[in-house]
Parts: structure tokens; C-alpha cells; sequence
């Protein structure tokens, strides 16, 4: 009967070895396929950020690039006279004496 209750000990503590071991090892796994699956999150949004910048900028710089358009085109209109885009609403900005049309109007020439 000693013999029995040895060997039954025996498997009970093996069953708890391998149970903790097991228990263990899958504790670890999840733990990483958070740290996993936060990286790649982290990097997703740093990636869109990156993106949302690029777009930003290159909207800015377009409206630059319109803003000194527009701005140059008054200019040459005040200096020459002549409508190279002719347009109803263009022509009535720049044929308006009374008020002087600028892009910013409060900034210096």
C-alpha cells in the first residue's frame, strides 16, 4: 500500500511540474503577443502621423504657392493693365480703384 501511495504522490507532483511549467510558458506567450501586438500599433500610429505631416506640408506648400500666384498676378495686372486670366469676378477685383486687393492685407510690401 506504501508503494502506491508513493507512486501516486509521484504523479501528483509530476502532474503539478508539468501543470506550472505549462501554465508558465503560456503566461509568456501572451505576454508577448501583447508586447507584439503593441509595437505594432505604436509603429502603425507613428507611420499615420508621418503621413498626416507629409500631407500637411505639402498643403502649405501648395497654398504658398497659390498665395504667390495670386499675389503676383494682382501685381502684374496693376502694373500692365491687361487680364491674362479674363473671369467676371477677376475683373471686378481688379478693376476696383477705390480698394486696394491683397493676399494679406495687413502685411508690409
Amino acid at each position: 500500500m506504501e508503494l502506491f501511495q508513493r507512486y501516486s504522490n509521484l504523479l501528483a507532483t509530476s502532474f503539478l511540474i508539468v501543470l506550472l511549467i505549462s501554465v508558465s510558458l503560456l503566461g509568456l506567450e501572451w505576454r508577448t503577443a501583447y508586447q507584439h501586438e503593441l509595437t505594432i500599433i505604436q509603429e502603425d500610429f507613428v507611420e499615420s502621423a508621418i503621413n498626416l505631416d507629409n500631407i500637411v506640408e505639402s498643403v502649405t506648400n501648395h497654398l504658398q504657392i497659390l498665395r504667390l500666384v495670386a499675389k503676383e498676378d494682382l501685381n502684374r495686372n496693376e502694373v500692365t493693365g491687361q487680364d491674362f486670366y479674363p473671369a467676371p469676378l477677376r475683373s471686378q477685383i481688379t478693376s476696383t480703384q477705390a480698394q486696394r486687393y491683397q493676399v494679406f492685407p495687413h502685411s508690409e510690401q
